[in-house]
């Protein structure tokens, strides 16, 4: 705390305090007839009424905000991290839970809010501790910039799951087998109009090449002679036409190779180039 004498004999004294939710330093006043003990021991309990005032007035504005305003100026931010294609999977998690909460003040949601969503929502174990991860990202955000003080995701808690046998015996049956494959094979051959689209499919299941990866592939990627593919990006999918749709790095680090492929690979290839 310091004071100014005014012109007319009084005496002005300023305090400043830190704003958190605005991220600037402030600055509040009062004016007293003198600057003794006692008059500075007043001002300084005025002053510090004051600044409480005014944090709980910044308080009580930003508590107005809803999830929706936030949740949209949140993904602004986000979207300057993440690739498209992650973008559009990570709004559609949140699809769900704008329409439940968008309307609400942000101060209304609460751990137990939250905790009920979700156990209530009909996801399965797996895609609610996905979507737990997700929500906490967003309030993260809302604590970070000062919208609230605490995250109220982390105090929710979801049962753990119990495996079971069917779950077990379809991540092991993820992949087709050979036989499947020729099943599928030779129902699409019945249908001229798919032909391609069974050749990608095979093309697919002897590489191991995700489906943007593998409409990504340029020819210059392809080594015919050493019959080695290079895979260095995936394709975008998301937008709605063709123009939308964007050549991006693959999904990790580690998608970056070099794989072998066989002639009925390169018999595929063959019939996608387009020669100049």
């Amino acid at each position: 705390m310091f004071y100014k004498k005014l012109d007319n004999g009084k005496y002005r004294f300023f305090e400043k305090y830190f704003d958190e939710n605005q991220g600037k330093w402030r600055q509040v006043t009062v004016t007293m007839n003198s600057k003794s003990r006692v008059a500075q021991s007043e001002a300084k309990k005025r002053l510090g009424n004051k600044i409480e005032e005014c944090l709980l007035k910044n308080e009580r504005e930003n508590s107005k905000v809803t999830v929706n305003e936030i949740f949209l100026e949140w993904r602004k931010f986000r979207n300057e991290e993440i690739k498209v294609s992650t973008q559009h999977v990570e709004e559609s998690a949140f699809k769900k839970f704008i329409r439940k909460f968008g309307n609400s003040n942000i101060s209304e949601i609460t751990s137990q809010t939250i905790q009920y969503f979700l156990l209530n929502s009909g996801f399965s174990s797996s895609t609610r501790s996905l979507r737990k991860s997700y929500y906490k990202l967003f309030f993260e955000y809302a604590v970070g910039v000062g919208y609230i003080k605490e995250n109220p995701v982390s105090q929710v808690n979801l049962p753990r799951s119990r495996v079971k046998l069917e779950e077990v015996q379809r991540k092991q049956n993820k992949f087709l087998t050979r036989e499947e494959m020729k099943t599928l094979l030779n129902y699409i051959s019945q249908y001229d109009i798919h032909t391609k689209k069974g050749l990608l499919f095979e093309f697919l299941f002897l590489t191991g090449l995700r489906i943007g990866e593998a409409l990504a592939l340029r020819w210059k990627n392809v080594d015919v002679e050493n019959k080695l593919l290079n895979v260095h990006h995936t394709l975008n999918c998301h937008g709605s036409v063709p123009n939308d749709r964007q050549l991006l790095s693959p999904k990790t680090i580690y998608s970056y190779r070099t794989i072998s492929i066989n002639d009925r690979c390169i018999e595929i290839l063959e019939v996608f180039h387009i020669k100049d």
